[in-house]
């Protein structure tokens, strides 16, 4: 009796610590090496994709030698993030409890952030890449081949993609983003080697840096938090997690800091700060049409990671929102968003939002949105340190307050910067506000519980 009474003791308090962490049996055992590449090919999912490279590019022309280390500084502000993310489960789960203290309220407006910026990114990205993917296709290896035609190919087939099982997917994924990392690994090599035999390109002329070059590096690493929570896991928020994003990230930041280095050895800096399609020239000026065609290939696959990674993203917050009973509970909901997304994503393709100006700055309110995720989850674990009264261990992690405070500050700095430098100001502040809008809808229904059918 007082064996079987211990045992049950020993259960009760093993279920408390789970309770605590918000690590379930599953991602316990599945979260050390076997999960590593997955995790990583869902955190570096938007960060390959092609609009991060044309990007860097960028970066590199505007900030020459200082890239690295903008960059560097970029990657400590994201270490602190993904401290904080990890945390993302116990915000979902328990926005309702009292594990926020005095700031539940905010909490429970927070757990529909994600999805809604999630769900814009998946549209407008969805509308964007897979439409420059096609000219690419077209420009690059097929010229007889419509670009639009490929477009809702690609389109169409990520979408079925979802229908196959998540072993599949994961492995696919890791595919996408193990392509667009070889092909830039293949190119730094070649512009490296390169260098070596040809002067470096004389500035046409001086070009001051332009305030929101400083900042535009923290766009790069945005997604990370992709890999948290996936459909077909429970979430989960460990140690090992925790360092697999550190880690994601780190390689990414070294990958783009040799990318920038190859860049200025072989471009002059004003041709690539003002470019849209930055990554090509470099990869074009590095080698030739062998270049171009490992850049036409990785920017397809960074397409693929990119999206295959938000539809499974907004999937997995659809699944864990619905299981806490913040969505309804519904068995096809997940795979009905999907569609839905696609759906309207191929509706603006066909009005001709791809290309249009219009476009490009709705992509960067969103990005500045999923930015403003982070700090409003560095906020909240900010707030509940410095309570005086309330929980305290429920985390599995919580940065330090100094670094929390260091990134709340950095981050909206960040934000009220590239807002304020953009041709499109007023434009941005607007698609901000009827997003945030959104997010206090679906809290609000959910406060008064009427989505929270059984």
């Amino acid at each position: 009796m007082n064996g079987t009474f211990s045992h049950q003791k020993a259960m009760a308090k093993e279920e408390e610590r789970r309770n605590r962490m918000d690590i379930s049996p599953a991602i316990s055992k599945n979260a050390g090496k076997s999960s590593l590449w997955p995790l990583w090919a869902y955190a570096l999912g938007l960060m390959v994709m092609p609009d991060n490279l044309a990007l860097s590019g960028q970066l590199a022309g505007q900030l020459g030698i200082f890239a690295p280390l903008i960059l560097a500084a970029g990657v400590l502000v994201y270490f602190s993030y993904a401290s904080s993310c990890v945390n993302l489960s116990a915000i979902l789960s328990n926005a309702g409890g009292q594990r926020f203290g005095n700031h539940t309220n905010l909490a429970n407006w927070l757990v529909y952030y994600p999805l809604v910026v999630r769900i814009l990114a998946a549209v407008l990205l969805s509308t964007g890449l897979t439409v420059s993917s096609g000219f690419v296709f077209n420009e690059v290896f097929v010229y007889w081949f419509p670009n639009f035609a490929f477009a809702f190919m690609l389109l169409a087939g990520l979408v079925g993609l979802q229908l196959l099982g998540n072993a599949y997917r994961k492995k696919v994924q890791i595919i996408f983003v193990g392509t667009v990392l070889l092909g830039l690994a293949a190119l730094i090599v070649m512009g490296l080697i390169g260098s070596l035999f040809r002067d470096m390109p004389q500035p046409s002329a001086e070009q001051p840096m332009a305030l929101s070059g400083l900042f535009l590096p923290l766009l790069l690493f945005i997604g990370f938090d992709m890999a948290i929570l996936q459909k077909g896991n429970p979430p989960g928020s460990s140690s090992a997690i925790r360092k697999s994003l550190k880690s994601g990230i780190a390689v990414f930041a070294v990958v783009m800091i040799f990318w920038s280095m190859t860049a200025v050895l072989h471009v002059d800096g004003q041709r690539l700060a003002g470019s849209s399609i930055a990554h090509l020239i470099i990869a074009r000026e590095i080698g030739g049409q062998a270049g171009r065609l490992i850049m036409g290939l990785m920017i397809i696959a960074g397409t693929c990671a990119a999206l295959n990674a938000l539809f499974e993203s907004v999937a997995g917050l659809t699944i864990t929102l619905s299981q806490h009973r913040r969505l309804p509970q519904m068995r096809w909901l997940p795979q009905a968003m999907v569609l839905g997304m696609a759906a309207v994503a191929a509706a603006l393709m066909a009005n001709g939002l791809a290309g249009e100006d219009l476009l490009e700055v709705l992509i960067r309110a969103v990005l500045l949105l999923w930015l403003g995720q982070y700090g409003l989850v560095t906020v909240l674990l900010l707030l509940q340190t410095t309570q005086a009264s309330g929980p305290k261990n429920h985390w599995s992690h919580k940065p330090s307050l100094f670094q929390l405070v260091i990134a709340a500050i950095v981050t909206f700095g960040t934000i009220f910067v590239l807002v304020l430098t953009d041709d499109q100001p007023m434009l941005i502040v607007g698609i901000m506000i009827l997003s945030v809008l959104a997010m206090l809808v679906f809290g609000g229904i959910n406060r008064l519980g009427l989505i929270r059918l059984k």
